[in-house]
């Protein structure tokens, strides 16, 4: 018969096809497999230094001049509705239809030019957007008042 304790290290010896024959952690170092060593990250870039204040305050006064352009756009028909009423002979609810179509194709095309801009480049949209521009410009010289 067998000791309990040759028993025992029959059973955690593992047999000689068994899957278990890898060394573990106590395992002499020239049974271990060699795994090679990930390179070291590169070195970030430095952070960019921040931007002079001349420059900031441009971009700030440009900022702020696009604001008060929008605001004043947006609520220059807002401001006139008695005005727009008594010229058309209508009620403050038509009116108030005029104020809708103006400023639904500022939410509409500021993301379909985004788009467009995107897919095309900047530059390819400013040159075919500046002559439309201008051209249209130009068509309002010719609209008689009466």
């Amino acid at each position: 018969m067998s000791t309990p304790a040759a028993t025992v290290e029959s059973v955690l010896r593992p047999s000689p096809g068994s899957r278990a024959e890898t060394p573990g952690p106590s395992a002499a170092p020239e049974a271990r497999e060699e795994r090679p060593v990930p390179p070291a990250p590169a070195a970030s870039a430095p952070a960019p230094d921040g931007m002079p204040l001349w420059r900031t305050l441009v971009y700030v006064l440009g900022a702020t001049i696009l604001g008060l352009a929008q605001g004043l756009g947006n609520n220059l028909i807002s401001a006139n509705i008695p005005q727009l009423q008594g010229a058309f002979g209508a009620t403050t609810a038509e009116v108030m239809w005029l104020v809708a179509a103006y400023m639904a194709p500022n939410v509409s095309l500021t993301l379909l030019l985004i788009k467009i801009r995107t897919q095309f480049g900047l530059r390819r949209f400013a040159e075919i957007s500046i002559p439309i521009f201008l051209l249209v410009s130009t068509l309002h010289l010719a609209v008689d008042e009466q």
